[in-house]
């Protein structure tokens, strides 16, 4: 009897063998046999990403320069979005990610996508998360309301924000840059480290204070919002 299941299990698997197209492998074949009309199982299918934002565990002068993070060079602006991407894909969120920040020139409207520019009349409905997966603002029209439906105090790493004095924003609830986005609102375009001023955002709050509020010395050290591009 043994001899009898052994050859009927090699005649099985020459007959599979058999079917498989000259100059093809076996790879995958146990998927195609058990799975032949080649639907994708739910666990298989991707999932569409999530949208994060967070406030950075390290903090800098106006001028961004102070911040260390995933070999981030230079000032400003672009530094700043150089330590937020940094700081998420160190934690594994996805990004790419931009800092809160808004100049003259460019404004949290336009650079939420990528863009530059002011007043920017694009908008999502994707939502945004803090680093605790509780929604901070479901769309752009949400975001952009100036109120946010959970703080927004946790760091890349999901622990809560602690020490902070300072968070630069430059930006006010609408997403525009605060006075034009001129020098004292700005710490001369995140420029400076001394003598001006720049506006900045109140930790934890759910109003419009969120982003703009306090405004620190270009000198002191501030933590900055990091966010998702959609």
């Amino acid at each position: 009897m043994m001899v009898v299941s052994t050859s009927l299990r090699l005649v099985g698997i020459i007959f599979v063998l058999l079917l498989i197209p000259p100059n093809c492998s076996n790879i995958g074949l146990r998927d195609k046999l058990e799975n032949p009309a080649g639907i994708p199982s739910p666990d298989s299918q991707s999932k569409p990403k999530r949208l994060y934002a967070f406030i950075t565990s390290i903090t800098s002068r106006g001028d961004m320069a102070d911040f260390v993070a995933g070999g981030c060079s230079g000032t400003g602006i672009s530094k700043a979005d150089c330590v937020c991407n940094a700081l998420g894909v160190a934690n594994g969120l996805s990004g790419p990610f931009v800092a809160w920040l808004s100049t003259a020139s460019a404004d949290m409207t336009c650079r939420l996508f990528g863009q530059a520019g002011s007043a920017c009349a694009l908008s999502s409905t994707e939502t945004w998360f803090n680093t605790q997966d509780q929604v901070i603002a479901m769309g752009t029209a949400g975001l952009f309301s100036g109120n946010l439906q959970n703080p927004l105090q946790n760091t890349e790493s999901k622990n809560l924000a602690v020490g902070v004095t300072a968070i630069w924003s430059g930006t006010d609830g609408a997403g525009l840059a605060v006075m034009g986005g001129g020098a004292t609102s700005t710490c001369n375009t995140w420029a400076a480290n001394i003598s001006q001023n720049g506006s900045g955002g109140s930790l934890g709050s759910l109003t419009p204070t969120w982003t703009k509020g306090p405004t620190p010395s270009c000198s002191a050290s501030g933590n900055i919002y990091c966010f998702a591009i959609p």
